[in-house]
C-alpha cells in the first residue's frame, strides 16, 4: 500500500511540474509552451533558441499543459474549449484536435507512456480530490481507446479553488 500511495505522490509531482514547464520534443528539438499573449492560454511550439514561434491552437477556451509524445508526432494537452478540462491530442502542427476524455470532471497534465499508447493524467473529481487516469488505446491516431482506468486516489490538503 506504502509503495502505490509513494506512486501516486511521484506521479503528482511530475503532473504539478507539467503545469509551469515547457515540453521538449525528443526528435525535433522544438519546444512547446502555454502562452496568453494573444489573449488567452493557447500553445506554441518554437525552437530552443526562440526563434520560429508558431502559435497550434487558436480559440476562445484555455489550451494548457502541452506533452510531446515519445515519437513526435503528436501533442497530447488540456482544453476547456468544450466546458470543463480535458484531454485533446493533436497533430504537431495543430491539426485534427481530438478530445479523448468525457467526464464531468477537470482532466489535466497529460503524459505519455514510453510506447506512446497511454496517456496519464490527472482528474479532479471535486472537493479537492484528484484521481490519477490513463487514456489506453490500441491506436490513439482513431480514438478507439477506452475513456479512462483509475490508478489511485490523491487526497489533497486543500479545496478547489483555493
Amino acid at each position: 500500500m506504502r509503495m502505490a500511495f509513494t506512486g501516486c505522490v511521484v506521479f503528482a509531482l511530475v503532473c504539478c511540474l507539467a503545469l509551469v514547464l515547457p515540453a521538449a520534443a525528443v526528435d525535433s528539438g522544438k519546444i512547446a509552451f502555454v502562452s496568453s499573449r494573444d489573449g488567452n492560454n493557447e500553445i506554441y511550439v518554437m525552437n530552443p533558441d526562440g526563434s520560429n514561434i508558431i502559435r497550434l491552437t487558436n480559440n476562445p477556451a484555455a489550451d494548457f499543459t502541452p506533452a510531446w509524445s515519445p515519437d513526435g508526432t503528436k501533442i497530447a494537452f488540456a482544453s476547456n474549449r468544450d466546458g470543463n478540462s480535458k484531454i485533446y491530442v493533436m497533430n504537431t502542427d495543430g491539426s485534427s484536435p481530438t478530445r479523448l476524455t468525457n467526464e464531468q470532471a477537470d482532466d489535466y497534465d497529460p503524459a505519455w507512456s514510453p510506447s506512446g499508447t497511454k496517456i496519464a493524467f490527472v482528474r479532479e473529481t471535486g472537493a479537492g480530490e484528484l484521481t490519477a487516469g490513463q487514456y489506453r488505446s490500441r491506436s490513439l491516431d482513431h480514438g478507439s481507446g477506452a475513456p479512462w482506468n483509475g490508478v489511485c486516489q490523491l487526497p489533497f490538503p486543500w479545496g478547489v479553488g483555493e
